[in-house]
Parts: structure tokens; sequence; C-alpha cells
């Protein structure tokens, strides 16, 4: 009968091997940002440093970052290559007129919400603006 019957460690996996560890069920993306009225406002009114730090096409789904580079405002602001930006404030963003918009508003905001997909997901970005 003993030969039949496995010893206890052949029948186990070790547990990180059946279990994942717990970050990797959660996104790591990080979700909150603070940001100074000053940054912010620098780096929305510089229309050049915009196109220079961030490639995007616009279609009916929202704006898509094509490349966001990796020391850039935008970049510190948690968007990554890739991301569908589909609203801000809850208001779609569809084009250069929505953009418009948008900027008309964050001049006067305490804290403003970005909803966009990044792969499958769907992430809401959150931001308060400090003076």
């Amino acid at each position: 009968p003993a030969a039949k019957v496995d010893p206890p460690a052949a029948k186990v996996d070790p547990p990180a091997a059946k279990v994942d560890p717990p970050a990797a069920k959660v996104d790591p993306a990080r979700v909150e940002f603070t940001l100074t009225r000053s940054e912010l406002d620098a780096a929305l009114s510089d229309f050049a440093r915009i196109g220079r730090e961030v490639e995007m096409t616009t279609s009916s789904a929202g704006v898509k970052l094509v490349r966001v580079a990796k020391d850039s405002f935008f970049y510190r602001m948690g968007l990554r290559d890739g991301d569908l930006v589909r609203k801000v404030d809850g208001k779609p963003i569809r084009g250069l007129d929505d953009a418009a918009a948008i900027y008309a508003r964050l001049g006067k905001a305490k804290s403003f919400a970005v909803e966009l997909d990044r792969g499958s997901a769907h992430l809401a970005l959150r931001y308060q603006i400090t003076r």
C-alpha cells in the first residue's frame, strides 16, 4: 500500500506555482495623481511641446496615443503608448473641438478624470490640481 501512495510533497505544488501573487492580479498602473496648476498650465499652453511629447490620432472612439515620450509631462500623468482616451470628466473626446473644450475647462478645474482603455483594461485616472 505504501508504494501506491505518493508522498505528500509530490502531490502538492509549491504555493507560488498554484497561486499568483496578489500583485499579479491587480493592475499596477497608478490611477491617482497630484498636479500643480503651474505645471498643468505650462504643459497645456505649449502646443509645440505637446506635439513633441505625444503623437495621437483621433476617431469616433476617442483619441489614440500612438507615442508618449517617456520623459514627458504626459508620461508622468500616467498616459502610455497605445492608450485610447475616451472621456475627460465624463465628456467624450473625439477630436480637436472636444480637446479645445476640455482645455478651456481645465483652466479652472481643481480636479479632473480621464477614462481610457489600455489593452483590454478600462482605467479611470484621477487628478487633483494644487496651487
